[in-house]
């Protein structure tokens, strides 16, 4: 799986995302370019990429920063689908 920038700038935790998916560590974690990369990248970005002035850990685990990691593991499991639905 092969992510191109797009022409358009991107920002915030979808750069961030995008940062930690092409990181030469997920070529030494030999998840380079695969779906799981693209999945950590979304997580890394919620949880290190973003501020927010909640309880760190009832954020990531239970509010918004919950919510948006919820998202991208659906978006995950509907590129898993043989239709391409989930």
């Amino acid at each position: 799986m092969v992510l191109v920038q797009p022409q358009t700038p991107i920002r915030g935790l979808k750069q961030k995302a995008f940062e930690n998916y092409n990181s030469p560590d997920n070529g030494k974690l030999k998840i380079e370019g695969t779906l799981w990369a693209t999945y950590n990248g979304a997580v890394w970005a919620v949880d290190w990429g973003r501020k927010s002035g909640k309880d760190r850990v009832d954020d990531l685990c239970l509010e918004e920063g919950a919510v948006i990691k919820e998202k991208a593991l659906k978006e995950v499991w509907k590129l898993l689908e043989p239709s391409g639905k989930a």
